[in-house]
């Protein structure tokens, strides 16, 4: 089965990956903007391992990655296949979350509509995302030294950051649709992630509220 190589441009933050997993036990998933299949692989794996260990409630049952890179089935070997994300009436099969990982700010804005659409119509318990604000963000390290760090640059492939938003837009957009932000959900997310200080500032975990009968 194909895996992707180690020096793929689309990094695995191996924290956030386990952090996401932990959070989604024993349901399914949907990665939007998958690119070459990192989280997608690492993530499934991880619940096949659980599963045979443990049972099915240890792990993601299922995880399916989409792009909207032309070659990408061929890239990944079908590990992740080809769908116009911001496309309207996209359809690629409902599932228990949608994971976008950095995908939303590369959605130019006149066609944010239709992917946050895509993001809403596609799953059936809530969404992980991670909108950044910036092109930077300020940290400080354990010795208390302070510096800004830019947002890791991808091929042109992985297209260019177009489209920032703040936490405050965020979450408003989501909640507006019927979620509702889980706080405690989304720093949990943000303290597992370790490899990109980006992640610790546009993580988010929206629950979708039950529909009145």
């Amino acid at each position: 089965r194909f895996a992707p190589e180690r020096s793929a441009t689309y990094m695995l933050d191996r924290g956030l990956a386990y952090g996401i997993a932990l959070q989604l036990q024993g349901k399914t998933a949907i990665e939007f903007g998958a690119g070459e299949g990192c989280y997608t692989a690492f993530m499934h794996d991880l619940g096949r391992v659980a599963d045979l260990a443990h049972g099915a409630q240890d792990g993601i049952s299922v995880v399916n990655g989409f792009d909207g890179a032309d070659d990408i089935e061929e890239r990944t070997e079908g590990l992740v296949r080809r769908a116009d994300l911001s496309s309207r009436g996209m359809r690629a099969g409902c599932m228990d979350y949608v994971i976008d990982l950095d995908t939303a700010v590369r959605v130019p804005p006149l066609e944010e509509k239709h992917f946050v659409d895509n993001l809403h119509r596609h799953n059936m318990n809530g969404i992980i995302i991670a909108w950044p604000a910036t092109k930077s963000v300020h940290i400080s390290d354990e010795k208390g030294n302070e510096f800004d760090v830019t947002l890791q640059q991808q091929s042109t492939a992985a297209g260019a950051r177009v489209n920032y938003r703040d936490a405050n837009y965020v979450i408003s957009r989501f909640t507006k649709l019927g979620y509702a932000y889980d706080e405690g959900k989304t720093k949990a997310l943000r303290d597992a992630a370790g490899d990109f200080p980006w992640f610790g500032t546009s993580l988010f975990h929206f629950t979708k509220e039950p529909t009145p009968d």
